[in-house]
This record gives structure tokens, C-alpha cells and sequence, in this order.
């Protein structure tokens, strides 16, 4: 009888933390993929990474020009384009 590895796939719309989770993961060949919103600062393998570029591209402008409380509010408001992103 054969040990079945487990395996993840890991989405987010905005966790900090989220890619040093996935990199933990690959490290141990279980990383199935991760989905995310920002852009693949710690080196996950580039078939292992999808990035949601609609609601970066959306939520640029707040990023930059924004303070906190209007970035945050941006992020509930742009849900749904992540939201029918991760659905497809």
C-alpha cells in the first residue's frame, strides 16, 4: 500500500504571508499551485504561480494614491473581480 502525499492549492486576495507558505510547500513537493494577487517575489516555480492581473490592475491607483482606509474599502470593492477570476 502506497503513502498518498498531501498536496495544496493556495489562494489569496491579498495575504502578505501567503507566498512564503507556498514556497514552504514547493520545498516539500506538495504546492499544487497558488493563486494570488501580487506579483511572485519569492521565486514559487512559474507554472505554480497565477496572478490575478484584473485586480492589480484595479487596485493599482490605491496602492500608490491612496491612504489605508481607501485601500482597504478598494479591496471589498474589487472583490468580485477576484472572485470571478478564481471562479474561471
Amino acid at each position: 500500500m502506497s503513502k498518498l502525499e498531501p498536496k495544496a492549492i493556495l489562494a489569496t486576495c491579498g495575504s502578505w504571508h501567503m507566498q512564503q507558505t507556498a514556497k514552504a510547500f514547493e520545498h516539500r513537493g506538495a504546492l499544487v499551485e497558488i493563486l494570488v494577487t501580487d506579483k511572485n517575489s519569492t521565486g514559487i516555480a512559474e507554472d505554480k504561480f497565477r496572478r490575478c492581473w484584473p485586480y492589480h490592475v484595479a487596485m493599482k491607483p490605491f496602492y500608490h494614491f491612496a491612504s489605508q482606509i481607501w485601500r482597504e474599502k478598494a479591496a471589498y470593492a474589487c472583490f468580485p473581480i477576484w472572485k470571478r477570476w478564481l471562479q474561471r
